[in-house]
């Protein structure tokens, strides 16, 4: 398909390869754009004549476009040229394939005057949108928009809203809108929302992948204002994401839910973010902020939380014995601060003899407090830590700072919390404390910051292993033996293990 004025390709010969004709007689006069942008997976050329099989008629020819991305990659290797001045009713005849004899496949080309080309692929040029389902295509589009200012698509990916399509919409009302394309298009959508065009345009909304929506479809909720022209920008999550889908733009819909409003119940799983319980709600969103964030959910782990947390979920149920001995510190001061002071501050704990004690937990600090005990022989310790609170303990030696033998689980909801293990002849501690860091200041209702902690000492039947070091390795016998083991009373000597492992 080379001609006098037809330099199709820069890299080698001008022969489109694999060539599809298409005879186009142009509905108006002007300048029409034909392309392959983002619109088929290989290599093409493309050469458009002003007679059919004269190559000396040849109008325009171009291998690859600047910009001009294939359907399955960022690779700018499809085409675009210009048919100028074409005169309505005349036919022209357009040359598609590819760059090579063995490079073929399917897609499609795209012909169009020029400006309407370029229709929905800049904030200056976008179509109008309306309230209610729209109907877009961001295939044409070869440019991303990188996140603007208080956009967000979360850490660990990139910021850019690939193979971006705009449109612009004006509110008729002041209030709640959702733009949506959720399970309404064939790939992993982006969608933001601007405020207008220009360096000073920000985002009001923004969003990757919402919960619910298949396919990883999204949806975005902002306030919008009476009157107010918007910026709606959709496209991919990747260079691949691109096709025909439709996104709906509903105003007036219920404020977003917050802790209180939500339907669905603190105590179960759910799909959506928040709870019924405004109380729980702000409580376990305190600890992991990801049960009320607007691209999280109230999952498992927030009901398991609830749980522990929450009076409203059983949390809170757990009655003390009622011992005599008493802490030596009232709520909200530190007698026994362990390793905080200097010598240690800590509070003998006998066998037998439980004590009763408060914790706090408030502002992103928690009470610790710190008891110490000794045995003289291998022993099995048992532990007890009984609260209404959401109250975790710990078994560690007695260096400063500490090595943790053993602790309970921090949401494990478990009353008592339990430690039972095997030691050495020598001293240890027991720390007491809240699960938390927040939500259970002094004060707080029906006892939550009361605790008795005890202690059980018995023989223990295990004795430090004789394969506790690497010099003194067990042989194994034979390939298949089953070889007993016992690891209770083993050290930790060895040191550390290396990054591979």
């Amino acid at each position: 398909a080379a001609g006098s004025s037809c330099d199709v390709s820069s890299f080698g010969s001008n022969i489109i390869f694999n060539v599809s004709w298409l005879r186009f007689v142009p509905p108006s006069t002007g300048d029409f754009q034909i392309s392959t942008c983002g619109l088929v997976p290989f290599d093409s050329r493309i050469a458009v004549f002003g007679e059919c099989g004269n190559q000396l008629a040849c109008i325009a020819g171009n291998d690859d476009s600047s910009g001009c991305q294939l359907s399955s990659s960022s690779v700018q290797w499809a085409s675009r040229i210009t048919l100028p001045a074409a005169t309505a009713g005349v036919p022209y005849f357009v040359a598609v394939g590819s760059a090579g004899s063995t490079v073929n496949g399917s897609g499609s080309v795209r012909i169009m005057p020029v400006g309407s080309q370029q229709d929905g692929l800049t904030c200056e040029t976008a179509f109008s949108a309306a309230t209610g389902a729209n109907s877009f295509n961001n295939s044409p589009s070869t440019v991303g928009l990188t996140a603007p200012p208080g956009c967000s698509f979360g850490t660990g990916t990139d910021q850019v809203i690939h193979r971006a399509a705009w449109f612009r919409w004006t509110a008729s009302a002041t209030g709640t809108v959702e733009v949506s394309t959720c399970g309404s298009a064939p790939f992993d959508t982006r969608l933001a929302v601007i405020d207008g065009c220009g360096a000073s345009a920000a985002s009001v909304g923004c969003n990757d992948d919402a919960p619910g929506c298949p396919g990883f479809t999204g949806k975005v909720a902002f306030e919008a204002t009476a009157g107010t022209e918007y910026r709606i920008v959709v496209g991919g999550r990747t260079a691949a994401g691109a096709g025909a889908g439709t996104f709906t733009v509903t105003e007036g819909i219920p404020p977003a839910p917050t802790c209180g409003t939500a339907s669905q119940s603190c105590c179960a799983a759910g799909t959506l973010p928040f709870c019924s319980d405004g109380a729980c709600c702000l409580l376990v969103c305190g600890e992991d902020p990801f049960c009320c964030s607007t691209d999280g959910e109230w999952d498992q782990v927030c009901a398991d939380r609830a749980a522990v947390l929450c009076q409203s979920c059983g949390a809170g149920t757990c009655a003390l014995d009622g011992t005599s001995a008493a802490e030596a510190e009232p709520c909200g001061t530190s007698a026994n601060a362990g390793c905080d002071e200097e010598p240690p501050a800590v509070v003998p704990l006998q066998a037998g003899v439980p004590v009763s004690g408060t914790f706090w937990a408030d502002a992103d600090a928690r009470d610790v407090d710190w008891y110490e005990f000794s045995v003289g022989g291998i022993s099995t310790v048992s532990l007890l830590l009984r609260s209404p609170g959401p109250g975790q303990l710990f078994l560690v030696d007695d260096q400063c700072p500490p090595a943790v033998l053993a602790s309970t689980s921090e949401f494990s909801g478990a009353c008592p919390a339990s430690i039972e293990t095997c030691v050495l002849p020598g001293t240890y501690r027991a720390l007491a404390t809240m699960s938390v860091f927040d939500g259970f200041p002094c004060g707080t209702p029906d006892g939550r910051n009361a605790y008795e902690l005890s202690l059980q000492v018995s023989a223990c039947d295990a004795l430090p292993p004789a394969n506790d070091e690497c010099g003194a390795a067990t042989v194994v016998p034979s390939t298949g033996a089953q070889l007993a083991f016992d690891t209770r009373l083993a050290s930790d000597s060895g040191g550390t293990l290396p990054s591979s492992c």
